[in-house]
């Protein structure tokens, strides 16, 4: 899978769609190919998925951290003029996004965190990745996800309107 793309300052990221964001925050290991069903799939349905090049090798050692990250996102939230987004994050995407969601609750419309450590994941024929969404107003959260990832690698996902 080859993608183009974008840089615009200090930022280098994938975009594709038109609507409501969808930011992508991948782990330490993680390549954009994790998450060509996220990318393929919302798109035609009302989202811009965004993918965002964390800094993690670029940044100075010493100011590698989680908290760090969550200020990175953002920086990149109001440089791309969004008022509200909506974040999935994957393994240690998914503590960045729980610390950019502590920390900036006004943009955050919805969280969506996968294969972060400390959730569980069952080995049985499917395993279901636990998601989290989560409402930073006092409305329910408007989308949820369920990802669900079989033995065989296969990603399925179920979009669910509340």
């Amino acid at each position: 899978m080859t993608q183009e793309l974008i840089t615009e300052g200090k930022f280098e990221y994938y975009a594709t769609g038109e609507g409501t964001p969808i930011i992508i925050l991948h782990g330490l290991m993680g390549g954009l190919s994790n998450f060509q069903g996220v990318i393929d799939y919302f798109p035609s349905r009302g989202y811009q998925v965004v993918v965002p090049s964390l800094p993690l090798y670029s940044m100075p050692l010493l100011k590698t951290s989680v908290g760090t990250f969550a200020k990175y996102i953002n920086e990149f939230i109001d440089h791309m003029g969004w008022k509200e987004v909506i974040l999935l994050g994957n393994s240690l995407g998914g503590h960045i996004g729980l610390v950019t969601t502590k920390l900036f609750p006004d943009k955050i419309k919805a969280l969506v965190i996968t294969g972060s450590s400390g959730l569980y994941e069952s080995a049985w024929e499917k395993a279901t990745l636990n998601v989290v969404t989560m409402s930073t107003s006092r409305k329910k959260p408007k989308v949820c996800f369920m990802i669900q990832l079989s033995l065989q690698k296969k990603l399925s996902m179920k979009f669910l309107a509340l």
